[in-house]
């Protein structure tokens, strides 16, 4: 990813990292660097933690760069309206499809589901634009 992207991505983690955290959610991320980037906020799921970083995010033991996500597939606003205020304590999932067929299940409580559902399609695409995935 370049600088640019790369800082972009940065600012809307950081913009969305501190609506969670206002709310009770996650925290700033004290985790050094790698081949991720630098890691911009950490949330504790049940047995798994979430990192999100400038080029990627770790799930458990799985590492993902935003350029390698295909698709984000998540519950869509008419689904989760017919469940009306029941939304508010379900956990919901997002499915990651990755660009080698690979599908990853990452599962938080709606208000975290809502938040990281729309920034994880945003950095996605926002990698897709990058112009070192089009050579």
């Amino acid at each position: 990813m370049n600088h640019s992207i790369e800082e972009s991505a940065r600012k809307r983690i950081e913009r969305e990292a501190k609506s969670l955290i206002k709310y009770g959610y996650g925290t700033v991320c004290s985790e050094k660097e790698n081949e991720l980037g630098l890691c911009l906020f950490h949330y504790k799921q049940k047995d798994k933690s979430l990192y999100l970083r400038t080029r990627g995010l770790e799930w458990g033991s799985e590492k993902v760069f935003f350029k390698e996500i295909e698709k984000v597939g998540f519950a869509s606003l008419k689904e989760i309206t017919l469940l009306g205020a029941k939304a508010a304590r379900k956990e919901m999932d997002i499915e990651l499809s990755m660009q080698n067929g690979n599908r990853i299940k990452l599962t938080f409580p709606f208000p975290v589901f809502s938040i990281l559902a729309t920034l994880l399609h945003q950095l996605a695409e926002l990698s897709k634009s990058s112009p070192e995935n089009h050579k």
